[in-house]
């Protein structure tokens, strides 16, 4: 998985490439590269490791990743997006960082649910994306907000959105929304991707409109 491309087995064995992890899908051109639960620890891993450069790992596998592919002859990626989970730690760090492989054209997606925590926390967020820049003398990132779980008509969403503008006075969002809604759950019970469950509900549109969005910023 995932965690074997990022950190070591032991101190002997050395890392995996993203080609030798990256699984098929059931869907033509979709390939994933997974995880499990021993990429739980990831952050303790990495920072324990003695060798340097461990917040450029995922940036050189993407890089090769690239170079295989190109060196192959087979069809280039259009697209590699990057999963982080909800905090900030040296994997997100890893991401971060990882945006400067392939192009120019890289964005970060930070979806938000409009409440109060989760609006404390973004500026911290931001800052760790601006940081990051800082200590490697690059540009900031590009990102964008998208809010998910919304629930458009009661009073809470829309204070929630009154306090965002005031967090982030400057921050840019998506057109599109992801409404709140429980076929979200259920597909993922199903084990099964929301547009192929209930391509017709609300957030399955949605989805495909932020697809729209995110090409239309790469055109």
């Amino acid at each position: 998985c995932i965690a074997d491309v990022l950190y070591q087995a032991t101190p002997s064995s050395p890392r995996m490439s993203l080609s030798e992890v990256m699984r098929t899908t059931d869907y033509e051109n979709v390939f994933c590269v997974p995880s499990n639960f021993r990429f739980a620890d990831a952050d303790t891993r990495l920072k324990a490791e003695i060798a340097g450069g461990v917040d450029t790992r995922l940036l050189y596998a993407i890089e090769d990743l690239i170079d295989e592919t190109a060196r192959s002859g087979k069809r280039k990626f259009d697209y590699i997006i990057i999963d982080c989970g909800p905090r900030l730690d040296m994997t997100t760090t890893n991401a971060i960082v990882a945006l400067e492989a392939g192009n120019n054209a890289s964005h970060i997606i930070i979806p938000i649910k409009v409440d109060g925590y989760a609006i404390a926390g973004l500026s911290q967020t931001i800052d760790t994306i601006n940081r990051t820049a800082r200590e490697r003398r690059r540009l900031p990132q590009h990102w964008k907000i998208l809010q998910t779980m919304i629930e458009r008509n009661t009073s809470a969403y829309k204070y929630g959105c009154q306090m965002m503008k005031e967090a982030i006075p400057n921050a840019e969002y998506f057109n599109t929304k992801i409404e709140k809604s429980t076929v979200v759950p259920e597909a993922s019970l199903a084990m099964e991707p929301l547009i192929k469950y209930d391509p017709n509900s609300k957030p399955a549109i949605s989805y495909r409109l932020l697809a729209q969005e995110i090409e239309e910023m790469n055109a």
